[in-house]
C-alpha cells in the first residue's frame, strides 16, 4: 500500500472515531440529559419525609379527645458519611447527646442497607437542650439532620383508650397488606380503636423536605418541599362528661361499662378497666416494656368488646329457653350446696365464698332472683346446646354489634 492510500485509510479511521465519539456525546448531552441531570441532583440532595398531622377527634359536643403535638426528631443519612471511621465518630457524638448506645443506631443502619439514601430515625421527641447541643455540633457531624414532626397527643391519657386506640409506625407486615392502598414505609397508622378503623380518613397525605447536601454530607439549604395534607377531623358519639363518670366508677376494678342511647344505638360511653395511656406510643415502645405492662392487669384487653364470659346475664337466655320449651316445670325444686359436680369438674356457685355455702332448695324463678349458678348449671344441661344456641341468637348474641371498632 502506497503512502497516499495509507493517509486516506488513517483519515477514514479518524473520521469514524470522531463520529462515534460525537454520537455518544450527543446521546449523553442531549438525548439522556434529563436522566443524568436527575441522577446528579439525587447525588447532592436528600429527602426527609414530612408527616401529615392526623385528623383531630372530638366528642359529640366538639370537645377535643385526640390532638397532635410537635416534636423534634434527629435523622442520620449514612450515605453522606465517607468511611467507617467517620461513621463511628458521628455515632459516638450523637449517642453522647441523645443518650442512645452507638450499637443501637448502627443496628438501624444495618437493617436499612438495602435503602442507603433513606434517612435513619435516630431518636424522637428530643428535648430543647438536646436540639441545641446537636445544632451547635452539627458542622462536625455530617449526615445529621434535625426535623420537626407531629405526633398523637391524648390530653385525657387513659380516658376512653379502648375507644380511641393509638397510632404508631407501620410494620413490615402491615405494609405488605396496605401498600396497594398507598401506604409507605415510615407512615404512622392507627393501631387500635377509631384510630385504626378510620385510619384512611385520619392519616392525611405525607409531604417531604428536599435538602441540598454538600460534599461533606452536611445540609446546606432546602431546595424544595411538598407540604403535607392534614387528615380529616372526626366527631364521635361519645360524651366526655359521661365517659369521665363511668371511668371514675370503674377505678380499681376489672370490668367494662357501655352506655348506649336505646333510641338509635349511639354509644355515649364505653370504658374498659384496667386501661392504658395511649401517649406511651408516641415513641416506639420496647417489646419487653409492652409485655410487662400487659402482664399487670391486661390493660390492652378491651373487656367491653372482646370474647369475655357473659356471666350471670346469660341466665336470662337459659330461663327463656326453659319457659318457652317447658323443659322444666315451675314447681320443680333444685338443691344448691354451693357447688355442682360435672364429671371431674367441681363448678362453684358464687355463694360458696360466703358462710352459708349454698342456697338450699330453689325453683327456677327463685334461682334467677338469687342468681344461683347451680340451678342454672342444671337448666343448661336440661336444655342442651341446641336450645341455648337458638335462644341466644334470638337475643341477638353472636351477631355483629354495629359498633365500628376492631373486634
Amino acid at each position: 500500500m502506497d503512502r497516499e492510500n495509507q493517509s486516506r485509510l488513517f483519515l477514514a479511521l479518524l473520521f469514524i472515531i470522531f463520529i462515534v465519539l460525537f454520537s455518544r456525546l450527543w446521546q449523553l448531552q442531549v438525548l439522556e440529559h434529563s436522566t443524568y441531570a436527575t441522577l446528579s441532583k439525587e447525588n447532592t440532595t436528600r429527602t426527609i419525609p414530612t408527616l401529615a398531622p392526623r385528623g383531630i377527634i372530638y366528642d359529640r359536643h366538639g370537645r377535643v379527645l385526640v390532638a397532635n403535638r410537635a416534636i423534634f426528631s434527629v435523622y442520620l443519612f449514612p450515605s453522606s458519611i465517607d468511611n467507617e471511621n467517620d461513621l463511628k465518630k458521628v455515632l459516638a457524638s450523637v449517642s453522647r447527646i441523645v443518650k442512645i448506645p452507638p450499637e443501637k443506631i448502627l443496628k438501624k443502619i444495618n437493617e436499612n442497607r438495602s435503602r442507603p439514601f433513606e434517612p435513619i430515625l435516630v431518636k424522637d421527641d428530643l428535648s430543647i437542650k438536646d436540639v441545641t447541643a446537636l445544632e451547635e455540633r452539627q458542622y462536625s457531624m455530617p449526615g445529621i439532620v434535625i426535623n420537626v414532626r407531629p405526633v398523637r397527643y391524648y390530653p385525657y391519657k387513659n380516658l376512653a383508650a379502648q375507644v380511641l386506640g393509638y397510632a404508631g409506625e407501620i410494620t413490615k407486615e402491615e405494609l405488605d397488606q396496605l401498600r396497594a392502598q398507598g401506604y409507605n414505609l415510615k407512615n404512622i397508622i392507627g393501631k387500635d380503636g377509631v384510630e385504626s378503623t378510620y385510619d384512611k380518613y385520619l392519616h392525611g397525605i405525607d409531604g417531604g423536605q428536599q435538602l441540598e447536601i454538600d460534599v461533606s454530607g452536611r445540609p446546606v439549604r432546602t431546595v424544595g418541599a411538598l407540604e403535607p395534607v392534614p387528615g380529616a377531623d372526626m366527631m364521635l358519639t361519645i360524651d366526655l362528661d359521661l365517659q369521665k363518670l363511668v371511668e371514675k366508677n370503674l377505678e380499681g376494678k376489672h370490668g367494662a361499662v357501655i352506655v348506649m342511647d336505646p333510641r338509635n344505638g349511639e354509644i355515649l360511653a364505653l370504658a374498659s378497666h384496667p386501661s392504658y395511656d395511649p401517649n406511651i406510643f408516641a415513641a416506639p415502645l420496647d417489646k419487653r416494656e409492652w409485655e410487662r405492662m400487659d402482664r399487670e392487669g391486661h390493660p390492652f384487653l378491651d373487656r367491653a368488646l372482646s370474647t369475655y364470659p357473659p356471666g350471670s346475664t346469660f341466665k336470662v337466655v337459659n330461663l327463656s329457653a326453659t319457659l318457652q320449651e317447658k323443659t322444666v316445670s315451675l314447681d320443680e325444686m333444685f338443691e344448691c350446696k354451693g357447688y355442682y359436680i360435672l364429671g371431674n369438674r367441681k363448678a362453684l356457685c358464687w355463694i360458696s365464698a360466703y358462710p352459708q355455702k349454698g342456697h338450699g332448695k330453689l325453683n327456677i324463678l327463685e334461682g334467677l332472683v338469687q342468681s344461683c349458678d347451680v340451678v342454672y348449671y342444671q337448666l343448661g344441661l336440661r336444655n342442651g346446646p341446641g336450645l341455648l344456641s337458638k335462644y341466644a341468637k334470638a337475643y341477638g348474641l353472636g351477631a355483629r354489634t354495629g359498633i365500628d371498632l376492631p373486634g
